[in-house]
């Protein structure tokens, strides 16, 4: 306790600490849990990469393609991404036709995403080569809940693609896959 020496009263600042904690204390705790969805968003997107990055590879080694080899690869998805919820992800691949000087053109799709001629694909710049070649595109999505949406809001879906170069031969044909 200490003396105000203008007003003579005792005054007592015990406990102030305490107060001062307890109104920091619960924005502490919500700065917490931010940070650990954040990183297990970050390890949730690597974890896309890397699955989206083998499914392609895969995909590129096949010297022919039907549409039920590249669902049986699509299918490894689950389980690289284990412990995830694989119901949560979805997965498509398409091979496109490209050529130095000209846009990428669809031959063929499989999976939920949406491929077809009005798709804008913009394919790294060092695939583009001077003669016709297919490069394989895999997307991976995942719908990603933080622990503090507490359903006030949607999921929040991490997205990724990558571009693969066929290994056998510089095109690639899938005999039943959709072509539109």
């Amino acid at each position: 306790m200490k003396w105000d020496r203008k007003t003579g009263i005792r005054r007592d600042d015990r406990g102030a600490a305490g107060i001062e904690f307890a109104l920091i204390f619960p924005v502490l705790i919500l700065l917490a849990i931010s940070a650990a969805d954040a990183i297990h968003a970050v390890s949730i997107k690597a974890r896309l990469n890397n699955a989206a990055a083998s499914v392609g590879d895969l995909i590129s080694r096949e010297e022919s393609l039907t549409k039920s080899s590249v669902g049986d690869i699509m299918s490894v998805l689950d389980d690289l991404l284990l412990p995830l919820d694989g119901d949560r992800a979805k997965i498509s691949s398409a091979a496109f036709d490209i050529g130095k000087g000209s846009d990428p053109v669809l031959k063929w799709y499989e999976g939920e995403a949406s491929h077809g001629r009005a798709s804008k694909i913009s394919i790294p710049d060092q695939m583009m080569s001077k003669d016709r070649a297919t490069v394989i595109q895999v997307q991976v999505s995942y719908d990603f809940s933080p622990t503090l949406s507490l359903s006030a809001f949607p999921p929040v879906k991490l997205h990724t693609e990558t571009y693969h170069s066929v290994r056998n031969g510089s095109t690639q044909e899938c005999d039943d896959c959709q072509a539109e």
